[in-house]
């Protein structure tokens, strides 16, 4: 494949750069575009970076968060029943620490 750079501007720079490496000019030429086009396929990969954290990984975390306040909550509320009862405890003890073991490992199926 042939490009052609029609900038003057951008052949003068081309071709300086070239000199003072002491190389071909096409050889430059194609070290930039390859440079240019790495960089380029660079960025779009981290705008799929960016996008997973913002639109999926946030979301999850943000939903996570609540369910562990409300999963607080909840137990918080129950304090009355584990100090009446200490097998009532021990039930609750036990169903909080589910609760929490599938808020952060997930629920396994």
């Amino acid at each position: 494949m042939q490009i052609e750079i029609k900038n003057e501007e951008l052949i003068k720079a081309v071709e300086d750069l070239a000199n003072e490496q002491g190389k071909n000019v096409d050889a430059v030429a194609e070290e930039l575009l390859t440079y240019s086009l790495n960089n380029g396929i660079a960025v779009l990969l981290m705008k799929r970076i960016e996008y997973a954290i913002v639109d999926q990984i946030l979301p999850k975390i943000d939903t996570t968060l609540a369910n562990t306040f409300a999963a607080r909550h909840q137990i918080a509320n129950l304090h009355a029943d584990i100090s009446q009862s200490p097998d009532r405890a021990e039930a609750i003890n036990m169903q909080a620490s589910e609760i929490a073991q599938n808020l952060v490992f997930g629920e396994e199926k």
